[in-house]
Formats: structure tokens, C-alpha cells, sequence
């Protein structure tokens, strides 16, 4: 090849190499002038660095890798990964832009994809330590428990006040059963960042896991889901690109989708005194107090914004879902009714005013509010469903089942669960186990239809569907009590006795303060027909700590029972003849003659073997 069509050749490849489609621009209307401005900019350096053709591969990614950034800045995540793919495929070495794209990866659920940018960027920059704090966050939502502890233990040696790293060790403890390790860690992390009250929840679960009940019980009630930071300087350093007056603003609602409800205060307080006549900076103020519990906070800072703005529909619809959730009906009427006068097409804000009329016993307000709802949108589910529980409650069973339908025939799981409710009123039990399928089926929380199916099924002697129906609802919220019971109820009447121990035990460790569960257990452990099953000293334990904490009748009983079970039969004896005494009078004869038959099996040397009778 002469030296002329070779340099043709390398033309052509360097120009393969720099060529790229420009990606049209995402739609910015959204943002402000200046942001607009800036973002056009960028886009304007690319294209002629494209244009020009002389530009070096650096230059070009240099502003690719710029454009990714600011577009990474405010939240246009698809074009930010765009545009800094292109800028990695131009300079694979420059640490920048494959640490950035790993970011978004993760952000997008790429977990494969943010573990290969993150682990060249650890190779391009060893001694960047986030880095390596990523990493191991991927390879442990992976479940690639080593790579992420390599990964945590690399980052702590370049810096150990990473807090992040020392909580990523904590839940490798937790998940490998090393609670004691999983406090140490969790405690250092906490030390590091005391303001990350999200990592109370995990720490709690380790002090329940040793034992420490009620340190456990601290930690849990202190979660309030503000998760740990990662200190980044690359980060921070982009957070300098912003041009927007807003900046403090942009950067608490950023927070709040991360859940840092904390860092959303702080930046919202600077933005304050940028924009002190805008509604939307208070309301934003308000929704963080909302996120982190802070009632009268909440509530202050939506009339704020109402202040400032007196026909803000947000304001209005929020102030108003928040009287109504405390039971101040006649205050969340008005602001329910402004919010609709302000938009009469919120339906929303229709139904939520409707709502409030009907708990306030106004219900033909309701319904005449709900037919003009339903004069504008026929087939609304929510209205429909609304005016099936109005009239339900004026005992217009068949008018209300009607609503019902046509609300289920729309796609309603709530319609379908409140007919549920109807039918297994009026008896009809097959059609309302139906319903109740349906609406858990399709509902996006569907805790409740499962938990009244199991109940129904348990009804009517279907105890292994039951059982299923009730781990549906245990799916849903693992820490729900009544679900378990049900649950461990159902096994039992099974005589699964093995099972349902473990599902007791499972609850009182995620809900250590619940008697409920403590008192089911303990029942179990002393009185279960399986020998493998009873446990008569720890059934001693847990009902002991009970009848401390709680004295009643029945956490005495039980108490007796777990004695009983472990051989001392005289303090049994004892204390089951102080129950007899202390039964009160009236008590049922039933509940009288089962106290008095378990005094005499005490009385006998015989154990119990049965954890609940009915009637005691």
C-alpha cells in the first residue's frame, strides 16, 4: 500500500473513529431560561468540535463529557448517559466520564453494566475512594457479598471516616449472621454521619438479633430514613456547574428523591432567602417535615405556601389530605373545596372534598358532588367507588353493589375489595372470596384483601389457603403482626406446629415490643402436640418478660402453661389458682371451666396440650 492510501486509510479510520450522531436535544421547557441557555450552549460546543474535523479525540470528548455532566446536573438522565458513553468510546482512559456513566448506570438499575465502569474506573484511579464505595454498594445489591467487602475494606484503608463503607460492612454482617460485627459497624458509621438516621433501622435489627430488646426499640423508633452520605469531591465539585437562581432549590427537591429529608431542610432554608415570594420553596419545606414525621411542621409550612399564594392548588390538596388524616373534617372540607374551585378538572381534589362530606355524615352533598364528578368523567373509578360506600351506608345494599361493579369493571381494586366487604355482609361468601382475589390481584398494595381473604378462608375451614393468602399479605409488609398471626394461626389448625413456630418467631424478631406475637409463641414453645415444637424454658422466658411488662390474665396463663411445660409444676399450680381466683365475675362458664380444668391437669403433673380452647 503506497504511503498516500495509507494516509487515506488513517483519515478515514481517525474520522470513523471521532464521528458520532448528535442526539437531538431532550425537551428542556421546563427549565428556566438560564439553565435552557447553558444547556444549549454545550450542546452547540459539540456540534462544532463535530463540525470542525480537526478536533483531537480529547477536545471532542471533552465536550461530549461536558454535555453528559450538565445534563446529569438537572436530572435528564438518558441524555446524560448518552452523551457520556460517547465521551468514555473517545477517551477510554479518562477516569471522569467512566466513573460518571457508572453512576448513572446504577441509577438506571444497570447493576451489571455500573460494576464494569466502576471497577475500570478503580483501575484508572486506585486512590479515589468513593469509587470503591460504589463498587461495593453494586456488588452487594448483587449479592456478590466478597467483591463487596474487598471493596468496602479497599476504601476504609484510603479513608476510614467513610461512613457509607462502614455500613456497607454492617449489612455484609447482618446477612452473614454476625450481628455482634454488624453493631460495631453500624455504630462507627452512625459516629461518622449522626444525622443518617437510616441507619438506626439496620442497627436496631442487629441489637434485636443479640437480644438487647430494648436497645433495639431505640434504634427503630429513630429511623427516619436519612441515608448516609458518600462524600464525593467530583460531585461536588460538578454541583459548581449550576447557573440556576434556583440552585438551592433544585438541590433540596434532589435530596428529597434520594430520601434525605435533612439535606432538603438545609437546602431549602438557603433557598428561602433566593426566592422568599415563591409558594412552591415552603411547600417543598413542608413535604420534607412530612417525610420525617414533624406533624406541626408540616402543617405550618403548607399554610405558608397558601400565604403566599392563596390559590395554590398543592397547598390547598395537601393541607387538606392532612386535616382530614387528624380528623379535622370541617378545616379539610374548605381547603378540599378551594383546591376544586381552583381546578375543577382535579379530580383528586373532587373526590377528596366528597370524601370528607360523607365522613361528616353530609351524604347527599357527597353524592350530589359525586354525580357531577361523574357527569364530566362517567367511568371514574374513585367516584365510583366513593358513591358505592355512600351508599352503603344509607343501606342501599344493591345501588351500592351496582357502583361497585361498573368502579371493578374499570379496573378498581378498591371497588373490588369494598364489594367484597358487601357480599360476605350479606353472606354471599363465594363472590366476596372472589372479589377479595381481585382486588388483591390488582392492587399496588394489596396488604389488607389478603389479610380479609385469609380471615375468610379461615372462616369457612379453608386453613392451607388461608395460610397462603396470609404469606401474600406478609409479602407485602413482613412486619405487619395481624397477617402473622394469621398466618401461624392457620399453620397451626393444620397441625403445623413446626411452621408456625418459625413464623412467630420471624415476627417477634422484626416486632420485639408486639405482646401479641411474644404471647402466640410462647403458647406454641409450651403447648404444641409436637415434642419437636415445645420449648418449655425459652415459653418460661418469653412469658415471663410479658406478664413483667403486661399483667393480665392471659399472659398469666400462659405463663403457667410454659411452667407446666418445663416440670415446675408447683409454681404452676400457684399461679393458675391465683388466676381461678382473679377471673372476673360474669366471666363466661366456658372460660371458668378451662381455667379450672388446666388447675387440675397442673394439679396432676400433666402438661397442656392445647395452646388455646375456645372460650379461654
Amino acid at each position: 500500500m503506497n504511503r498516500l492510501a495509507a494516509a487515506g486509510l488513517l483519515v478515514a479510520c481517525l474520522t470513523a473513529t471521532l464521528a458520532a450522531e448528535i442526539p437531538p436535544a431532550p425537551d428542556l421547557s421546563h427549565l428556566e431560561p438560564g439553565v435552557r441557555a447553558q444547556l444549549e450552549e454545550a450542546l452547540e460546543a459539540v456540534r462544532e468540535v463535530d463540525a470542525a474535523g480537526s478536533a483531537s479525540p480529547h477536545e471532542v470528548a471533552a465536550a461530549w463529557g461536558r454535555l453528559g455532566e450538565l445534563y446529569y446536573l438537572y436530572d435528564l438522565s438518558s441524555a446524560a448517559s448518552t452523551a457520556l458513553a460517547e465521551a468514555k468510546r473517545l477517551e477510554p482512559e479518562e477516569f471522569r466520564w467512566v466513573y460518571l456513566l457508572g453512576i448513572l448506570e446504577r441509577l438506571e438499575g444497570e447493576h451489571g453494566a455500573a460494576v464494569a465502569s466502576f471497577e475500570r474506573a478503580a483501575e484508572l484511579d486506585p486512590d479515589y475512594a468513593p469509587v470503591w464505595v460504589r463498587l461495593g454498594e453494586v456488588c452487594l445489591e448483587l449479592g456478590r457479598h466478597e467483591d463487596a467487602e474487598r471493596s468496602y475494606r479497599h476504601a476504609l484503608d484510603l479513608d476510614e471516616t467513610l461512613a457509607a463503607a462502614w455500613e456497607g460492612l454492617g449489612r455484609l454482617a447482618s446477612d452473614r449472621g454476625d450481628p455482634a460485627a454488624a453493631v460495631q459497624c453500624f455504630e462507627r458509621a452512625l459516629e461518622l454521619q449522626p444525622r443518617a438516621s437510616s441507619l438506626h433501622h439496620p442497627l436496631g435489627l442487629a441489637y434485636r438479633a443479640l437480644g438487647d430488646l430494648e436497645a433495639a426499640r431505640t434504634h427503630l423508633a429513630a429511623n427516619r430514613g436519612d441515608r448516609v452520605r458518600i462524600p464525593d469531591p467530583l460531585l461536588r465539585e460538578l454541583s459548581g456547574l449550576v447557573t440556576s437562581n434556583q440552585a438551592d432549590f433544585k438541590a433540596g427537591v434532589q435530596a428529597m428523591r434520594h430520601g434525605n429529608a435533612e439535606l432538603a431542610l438545609e437546602r431549602f432554608d438557603r433557598a428561602l432567602a433566593e426566592l422568599p415570594d415563591d409558594p412552591l420553596v415552603p411547600y417543598n419545606i413542608a413535604l420534607a417535615h412530612q417525610q420525617l414525621g414533624h406533624r406541626e411542621e408540616t402543617e405550618r409550612w403548607l399554610r405558608r405556601s397558601l400565604e403566599l399564594d392563596p390559590e395554590f392548588r398543592n397547598g390547598h390538596y395537601n393541607l387538606a389530605s392532612l386535616l382530614a388524616a387528624d380528623g379535622r373534617l370541617p378545616e379539610a372540607e374548605e381547603h378540599f373545596r378551594r383546591a376544586h374551585e381552583i381546578d375543577p378538572t382535579d379530580t383528586a381534589s373532587h373526590v377528596g372534598w366528597a370524601k370528607v362530606l360523607a365522613a361528616m355524615g353530609q351524604r347527599e352533598r357527597a353524592l350530589g358532588e359525586i354525580a357531577t364528578l361523574l357527569a364530566r368523567s362517567p367511568g371514574e373509578p374513585e367516584a365510583l367507588t366513593l358513591r358505592g360506600i355512600v351508599q352503603a351506608q344509607q343501606g342501599l345494599q344493591s345501588e351500592a353493589e351496582a357502583s361497585f361493579g361498573a368502579a371493578v369493571a374499570n379496573g378498581s381494586a378498591e371497588a373490588a375489595f369494598e364489594l367484597g366487604l358487601l357480599l360476605e355482609g350479606e353472606g354471599r361468601l363465594q363472590e366476596a372470596e372472589a372479589s377479595y382475589r381481585r382486588a388483591a390481584e390488582g392492587s399496588e398494595d394489596p396488604l389488607e384483601a389478603w389479610e380479609r381473604l385469609g380471615t375468610l378462608l379461615g372462616r369457612i375451614g379453608r386453613f392451607e389457603e388461608a395460610a397462603e393468602a396470609f404469606g401474600h399479605a406478609l409479602e407485602a409488609d413482613p412486619d405487619r403482626v395481624q397477617s402473622r398471626i394469621g398466618r401461624a394461626l392457620s399453620l397451626l389448625l393444620l397441625d403445623r406446629s413446626d411452621t408456625a413456630r418459625v413464623v412467630l418467631e420471624e415476627g417477634l424478631e422484626r416486632r420485639p415490643e408486639s405482646s401479641a406475637l411474644g404471647n402466640m409463641l410462647a403458647r406454641v414453645l409450651a403447648a404444641a402436640a409436637d415434642p419437636q415444637t415445645r420449648d418449655g424454658a425459652r415459653a418460661v422466658e418469653i412469658a415471663r418478660g410479658l406478664l413483667d411488662r403486661e399483667a393480665t390474665l392471659d399472659h398469666a396463663e400462659t405463663l403457667a402453661m410454659a411452667l407446666a411445660e418445663a416440670g415446675r409444676y408447683d409454681e404452676a399450680v400457684a399461679l393458675q389458682e391465683r388466676i381461678v381466683r382473679q377471673l372476673p365475675a360474669g366471666s363466661p362458664s366456658e372460660r371458668v371451666a378451662i381455667a379450672n380444668a388446666r388447675l387440675e391437669a397442673f394439679r396432676r403433673g400433666e402438661p397442656v396440650r392445647e395452646p388455646w380452647r375456645r372460650g379461654g
